[in-house]
């Protein structure tokens, strides 16, 4: 596994934006890469939307979505968005995330 990369976003990024940046990050990509045909689009495996609502006003502004955790597999890496962040983990979740973007 990979040494974990961080990639820092401004206080309270949407979760849906978070986890574009993450997987450019972890891929080596600029952020306006990750898009169809290379890409899948997001909406592909989850709800932009939905995902951006649940944790309100977007990552580290959202009290109320502190427990709050989805997970979910896109561009070859399965996702864990929480109030936190976003961590990517490339097989088995045994191991350290591959990069994390939060909210600081």
């Amino acid at each position: 596994m990979c040494p974990p990369d961080e990639a820092r976003t401004d206080e309270g990024v949407d979760p849906s934006h978070a986890v574009i940046a993450a997987v450019a990050d972890a891929d080596g990509v600029d952020v306006t890469d990750v898009e169809p045909p290379r890409y899948d689009p997001l909406y592909a495996v989850v709800d932009p939307d939905a995902l951006d609502a649940l944790f309100g006003n977007g990552i580290a502004e959202s009290a109320e979505a502190d427990d709050t955790r989805v997970a979910f597999e896109y561009a070859g890496y399965e996702v864990h968005v929480t109030a936190d962040g976003v961590d990517l983990y490339e097989g088995p979740r045994d191991g350290d995330p591959l990069g994390r973007t939060v909210g600081e």
